[in-house]
């Protein structure tokens, strides 16, 4: 192995895991603007872009 032979000489190893989650929904009261001035935004908002 490549990896082996790196590390045999001398050569730094790192390793990392990378993982896929599911996004989290938001909620229009999650953004901050809207949650400071919330008679500005109408009610019916379709949601976020």
């Amino acid at each position: 192995m490549k990896v082996k032979k790196y590390v045999d000489r001398g050569s730094y190893l790192f390793v990392a895991q990378v993982i896929e989650k599911e996004p989290t929904k938001r909620r229009l009261e999650d953004v901050p603007v809207i949650c400071k001035f919330p008679d500005v935004f109408p009610e019916d908002l379709p949601g976020l872009p």
